[in-house]
């Protein structure tokens, strides 16, 4: 039995976001650390401290 109105950790944008982040760091470091900053604090940030579901 699936529980639908459980949210799940990592939300599947918060995994997009981060996965993003890694391949963009494995091309160039300098805009990966770009796109890890915006992951955390557009994405993680809001998903674990705010309880907003992104």
């Amino acid at each position: 039995m699936v529980r639908r109105d459980v949210s799940s950790l990592p939300s599947d944008t918060a995994t997009l976001a981060f996965a993003v982040a890694a391949v963009v760091w494995a091309a160039s470091r300098p805009l990966g650390l770009l796109c890890a900053a915006w992951a955390i604090a557009a994405v993680g940030f809001p998903r674990l401290c705010i309880g907003y579901p992104t």
